[in-house]
């Protein structure tokens, strides 16, 4: 089938959870002899090594370049159309019709509107990829500037059913998206990959990685700041990923390296990966990152949410709780095997749901491309 993909991210370079999230996920489509029509509409700017990336990665790669971008709202929230624009949506129907896809894929609900350009052939497809129906309170409650993209559950939910399948990233979107809509809704996280492992030697060597978005500033902040307050001279903290450029330090026992084009050099620099984010919504990234490279991680119960974590050291309230317990682990080094088990355990859970979920997500979409196909000879 010819998959038709509108996503306001780039899949190169491959530097925010977003991104390879999209990445992974359409990989895994084009593995199953489906062809990928890539658009990016151009919210986040492109430079011309990402362009040529993408026409890489797909069968066939377009920017569309958006005429208008809408950073807040005129009143308290925004409108479910109010991110996308006059262009965006022409060039979205000229590609339609000259396409003539099997299925369309729009990606984030607030460019929801180009699926009511799909002719009724054509399987239409929404990835949530998060919730923003009164995102705006949660930002407001953890005390972190509204950013991004919030609006009303009525809203999201006009945006919910103009697809016939909407994708949810862990069980209680999934949930609450069922609520608001009445199109028919599958959970699928986000995609595994296969990792390079290397042996853990417990030399007091934490990490964490994440890009620039104002969730992770503030705890990211939290911790490099509890983490010269309370960690042991013989523990050492890597911050790594493009969230760099907004911390604030002045310690030798942190370590600010910015972005980081090899994972593989950054996982096996550490002996355990933490998660420090205590409020937020979707499914962290960082964590199943971390997890892939078999790596021990020490989390707050926000930063395993979508994973049936169950080790003490997983489910945290407070950044303070995870400083205290990499203490524990780097005084008590036999408890490092333990929680390395756990992530292999909580590792091989996941892919094997997520196969499944996968499977069934395309066998539902292959029954409507057929249904829609018996509709058209009737």
């Amino acid at each position: 089938m010819r998959w038709l993909v509108f996503s306001p991210t780039p899949t190169a370079p491959l530097t925010a959870g977003n991104r390879v999230r999209i990445y992974n996920m359409l990989s895994a489509i084009r593995q199953e002899g489906n062809e990928i029509c890539f658009f990016y509409t151009g919210r986040e700017g492109l430079m011309p090594e990402s362009l040529s990336a993408m026409k890489g990665q797909w069968d066939l790669v377009d920017f569309i370049e958006p005429t208008e971008i809408k950073r807040q709202p005129k009143g308290e929230i925004f409108n479910i159309d109010d991110w996308i624009d006059a262009e965006t949506i022409a060039e979205a129907e000229r590609a339609i019709q000259q396409l003539q896809p099997d299925v369309i894929l729009v990606n984030y609900v607030m460019y929801s509107k180009i699926l009511d350009l799909a002719p009724a052939s054509c399987v239409k497809l929404l990835d949530t990829h998060d919730k923003f129906g009164d995102r705006h309170l949660l930002l407001d409650r953890a005390n972190i500037p509204r950013n991004f993209f919030w609006t009303s559950p009525d809203q999201e939910g006009v945006g919910l059913n103009r697809a016939d399948i909407v994708v949810a990233i862990q069980e209680t979107e999934a949930s609450y998206f069922s609520e608001i809509s009445s199109s028919e809704i599958k959970l699928l996280k986000h995609a595994p990959a296969e990792r390079a492992t290397t042996s853990r030697i417990n030399m007091g060597l934490f990490g964490v990685i994440g890009s620039n978005n104002r969730i992770n500033q503030k705890f990211y902040q939290q911790l490099v700041d509890e983490w010269v307050r309370s960690a042991s001279p013989r523990m050492h903290l890597f911050v790594a990923g493009d969230v760099c450029g907004s911390i604030d330090v002045a310690s030798q026992n942190v370590s600010l390296i910015g972005r980081v084009d090899d994972l593989d050099e950054f996982y096996s620099t550490i002996d355990i990966a933490l998660n420090p984010l205590v409020s937020g919504s979707g499914l962290k990234i960082k964590t199943l990152e971390a997890l892939e490279y078999r790596m021990p991680i020490i989390s707050t119960r926000e930063g395993m949410m979508g994973f049936n974590a169950v080790h003490p050291f997983h489910v945290l309230e407070s950044v303070q709780e995870l400083v205290a317990c990499s203490k524990e682990i780097q005084e008590k080094p036999d408890l490092l095997s333990g929680l390395a088990d756990a992530s292999t355990i909580l590792l091989a859970e996941y892919c094997g749901n997520w196969r499944s979920d996968f499977q069934h997500l395309m066998s539902s979409i292959e029954r409507l491309h057929v249904e829609k196909a018996n509709l058209r000879t009737i």
